[in-house]
């Protein structure tokens, strides 16, 4: 594995905000971002569990090896050059510890923050049962 892969949900208009905005900064050449909600990607094509990959940010080192949640930003963070502090700064447990609750309260909201159109994806719904 070459690069970094980052698997974010593409209805989301916050998370598809951030990845754009990662996107575009010096270093993001080193990711392979994919959409999660679009018609070709399938967790089980890419060994992930297709109910936790819509729960939680989902990446994979360029190792393979799989992260989730914070562990996935800081890989994010680590390979663009402008947020790299971020990625240290993340690591320390006293700061870890923060990012984790953050994150953990997020994700409970997340899927009532606004969409986008549902015509871009079979996975519309907040309880969508045939993940």
């Amino acid at each position: 594995m070459s690069q970094a892969i980052v698997y974010y949900d593409g209805l989301c208009r916050l998370c598809s905000a951030e990845i754009n905005h990662y996107k575009s900064m010096r270093g993001a050449s080193k990711i392979s971002f994919v959409d999660i909600t679009g018609f070709e990607f399938d967790a089980k094509k890419e060994q992930l569990d297709p109910q936790k990959i819509h729960q939680e940010m989902h990446a994979k080192d360029m190792n393979g090896n799989l992260l989730i949640g914070v562990d996935a930003f800081i890989l994010i963070w680590s390979q663009l050059p402008a947020l790299a502090w971020l990625g240290k700064l993340a690591k320390i447990k006293f700061f870890n510890l923060i990012l984790q609750g953050a994150y953990s309260g997020f994700v409970k909201i997340r899927p009532y923050l606004p969409r986008k159109s549902c015509e871009e994806s079979p996975f519309c719904g907040i309880e969508n049962k045939n993940l």
